[in-house]
This record gives structure tokens, C-alpha cells and sequence, in this order.
């Protein structure tokens, strides 16, 4: 099972990293919902322990989930 080069977590699955047009965060701490129906994309994958950025494609997220150590 891969590790996570930031934390050192053994980790068997990568969160998707998914950005939705439209919301917003004000310094007051509140967030502005996009609306419904909203669909976003995926700009990466992260470790699910530590949330650092792993992959930044589909692609890389599976050759580093199916890599040997």
C-alpha cells in the first residue's frame, strides 16, 4: 500500500479535490452557496490523513494508488 509523501499515512484511496463555480467565502467567516444543481470539476487528488495534493490527474492518481513499495 502506497504512503503519503507528506504525512507518511499508508493510504489505499485518494480524495478528488473538486472546485464548483460560483460559491464564495467573505472574512466574516460565511460561505455563499453556488446554487443547486451545481456541478464542479476535479483540479486533484489528496490524501484523505493530511488533505495535501498528491495528483493533479486521474492518471497520476492511479499510478500512485497501484505503485509497489
Amino acid at each position: 500500500m502506497p504512503k503519503c509523501p507528506y504525512c507518511g499515512e499508508e493510504i489505499d484511496f485518494l480524495e478528488p479535490i473538486e472546485v464548483v463555480p460560483g460559491g464564495a467565502l467573505f472574512p466574516d467567516g460565511t460561505y455563499e452557496s453556488p446554487g443547486p444543481g451545481a456541478t464542479g470539476s476535479i483540479i486533484g487528488y489528496a490524501c484523505p490523513y493530511c488533505g495535501e495534493e498528491i495528483a493533479s490527474t486521474e492518471e497520476e492518481a492511479l499510478r500512485f494508488l497501484n505503485k509497489e513499495d
